[in-house]
């Protein structure tokens, strides 16, 4: 479960937001953050996970997860086009711990990592050691995009969330027209 909730997270919205954050606080903070926010969303997939699949049907799903990915596009977009970009590089270890926790638990809403994370508390008898190591395993991805952020701080910020937000369209229109399931 560490091995899958690593590489899940590397190519995903919640490491693009590691790395942002990366650029402008400490990756101390950032990874501190990411633990307590990927772990309550952990702790959520592994208690719901039940309760969803007998309320929803598969397809229902599919919509719900696509119409998530077009809607953080669309605030991705919205990002971009108002990003700075001189933003890079601002270390500002003032800003409000929480608010860096609620950027983790936000990013993880309706994620691969958490569906995951889901599925193996559904085939597991220890749903408690699933959660730990769904956090283990998205935390360690989400310290090396904080980490070597400041190794990407010549790439705009602006084109970051940019293609963040194609990527997330792309699999956003994949996932509700039925071509791409996630």
């Amino acid at each position: 479960m560490v091995a899958t909730s690593f590489v899940g997270e590397l190519p995903d919205k919640t490491m693009i937001a590691a790395v942002i954050l990366g650029r402008r606080h400490h990756p101390t903070k950032v990874v501190g953050a990411a633990v307590l926010g990927l772990g309550a969303q952990a702790a959520i997939a592994v208690t719901l996970a039940t309760v969803a699949r007998r309320l929803l049907k598969a397809s229902v799903v599919h919509q719900v997860s696509g119409a998530i990915l077009l809607v953080v596009a669309a605030v991705l977009v919205w990002v971009a086009l108002r990003a700075k970009e001189d933003a890079g590089d601002t270390i500002t270890p003032n800003r409000p711990f929480w608010q860096l926790v609620g950027v983790f638990f936000l990013a993880e809403l309706g994620d691969v990592t958490q569906a995951t994370t889901a599925g193996f508390a559904l085939s597991s008898s220890e749903p408690v050691v699933v959660a730990v190591a769904a956090t283990a395993g998205m935390t360690l991805a989400i310290a090396i995009g904080a980490t070597a952020s400041s190794a990407l701080s010549r790439i705009p910020e602006r084109a970051i969330w940019a293609s963040a937000a194609a990527i997330l369209i792309l699999l956003g229109v994949g996932e509700l027209t039925g071509v791409l399931i996630l």
